[in-house]
């Protein structure tokens, strides 16, 4: 259990807590609880306790908490014989936000699987989830929707694996489109693969001096490597040859 939520150890200000009706009661402990829990170091220094110590944690936190503050009604009324459930409730969440965490709910393989949803291609293919792909491309149109979303995605696994799995043609390639892309403009973006560039350019699916017609409409493959400083994509495509007219080439 941590006293706040997120292993934060600041509480946060008074007008996020929900017993608002609660808080009108007192004036000076409103000013008090925006506060570190323990310390001064942020998050690097969250009290933690396990089930065991827990309640005296929580506990004694508490009990410091009321001793330092200088509200006196606040004070009467947690001392007060008459304490309902309810009011020390408010009170532990009023002054703390505890949170509890429950890692041997995760540590265990005896899980059940529930299906909430079905699991979209492009989700599979971001999550690599290739049992999911392998169930949903089931012919060659879905494996290249789906080599699409992986170059798109930047999930360079997932397109070397339909890749090698599927026969894909320069035709194959060309009835791919994007409304703003092309393909050799996605396969030279920002952080792409060099590896499934390289595939691409080997299996003559796209040339290394095509010209883009939609976005950046006249540059090419090597013009975006420039433009993106891609040390390694520049060298790949000088190497099969691309040129640029480039003035800094």
């Amino acid at each position: 259990m941590t006293l706040t939520d997120h292993f934060d150890n600041a509480i946060p200000p008074v007008f996020y807590h929900e017993h608002q009706s609660f808080l009108d009661k007192f004036s000076e402990v409103n000013k008090e609880v925006s506060r570190y829990v323990h310390g001064s170091k942020g998050i690097i220094d969250v009290p933690i306790f396990n089930t065991k110590d827990m309640k005296l944690g929580l506990g004694l936190y508490l009990i410091d908490f009321i001793r330092k503050s200088e509200d006196q009604s606040f004070k009467e009324f947690c001392y007060g014989k008459n304490l309902a459930p309810v009011d020390l409730d408010r009170i532990i969440n009023f002054v703390f936000q505890p949170e509890y965490h429950i890692p041997r709910m995760v540590s265990t393989e005896n899980f059940k699987k529930v299906k909430i949803r079905e699991i979209s291609l492009e989700e599979a293919v971001t999550a690599s989830n290739y049992e999911e792909i392998n169930k949903q491309v089931t012919n060659k149109k879905i494996a290249l929707q789906t080599l699409f979303l992986s170059i798109t995605n930047q999930k360079e696994d997932v397109a070397l694996y339909i890749l090698s799995n599927f026969e894909i043609t320069r035709q194959d390639v060309i009835s791919i489109k994007h409304e703003l892309y092309d393909i050799e403009y996605l396969l030279s973006a920002h952080n792409s693969s060099c590896k499934v560039l390289e595939y691409f350019i080997n299996k003559g699916l796209v040339d290394v001096n095509t010209k883009f017609k939609k976005t950046n409409s006249g540059d090419c493959m090597l013009d975006n490597a420039i433009k993106y400083e891609n040390a390694e994509m520049i060298k790949l495509l000088l190497k099969y040859g691309a040129t640029s007219d480039n003035k800094y080439i």
